[in-house]
């Protein structure tokens, strides 16, 4: 009837074809990112940065093949519910993550030349694998008579995505209840035992 209708549109961008950098001086570190202050500064944070990712890699790397040697100790499958239960949770939080981008899980699907099947497949064999090493860090926790500390609660803190909160151990016994919580703490501790036997412990 010629009358305008207001209406509601959602973009998504899908890709970004060219990235137009500014021209890196002192002038724009310092305006832009003053904790650098200037060029120099900035090369420092980057330089300290790669170096904590790479010694956190290497970690990681340390850490998963211990992991992988324990395993083979491990004598009991996971359970299955549990097993069900953790690749379903990752297959959620992959749809959100496919949705938040303004894609469908078909075209996801379809980018990786995959189907649903395979890809709930590939959840629960990764999910059965990373329960069989927290068993086994388990394991080791008992075996070794590990007691976690404060520092194995604010590390079991960040691993669940609690960083930087004030009483670590508080909070997980809040969220998740006294036993779970000191289950986390311990496998923090038999981690962090890993790491000291190999030399690359806290500093």
């Amino acid at each position: 009837d010629g009358r305008s209708r207001a209406c509601e549109l959602r973009v998504a961008v899908r890709d970004i074809l060219r990235v137009k950098a500014p021209k890196l001086t002192d002038e724009w570190v310092a305006q832009n990112m003053p904790n650098a202050k200037n060029v120099r500064g900035l090369k420092d944070v980057v330089r300290k940065t790669l170096r904590a990712e790479a010694e956190s890699a290497q970690h990681d790397e340390l850490l998963e093949r211990a992991a992988n040697q324990l395993t083979g100790r491990v004598t009991s499958m996971p359970p299955a519910d549990a097993v069900a239960e953790m690749a379903n949770s990752s297959f959620e939080g992959l749809l959100e993550q496919v949705h938040g981008g303004g894609y469908t899980i078909t075209e996801y699907l379809n980018s990786q030349h995959t189907d649903e099947e395979k890809l709930r497949k590939m959840l629960r064999a990764q999910a059965g694998s990373e329960l069989t090493r927290l068993m086994a860090l388990d394991a080791l926790a008992r075996e070794n008579r590990l007691e976690p500390g404060e520092q194995d609660y604010a590390q079991a803190a960040r691993t669940v995505g609690k960083a930087g909160i004030e009483h670590p151990r508080e909070a997980l016994e809040g969220s998740f209840g006294r036993v779970y919580a000191r289950q986390l703490a311990l496998r923090a501790r038999a981690n962090e035992w890993l790491l000291e036997r190999q030399g690359l412990g806290r500093k």
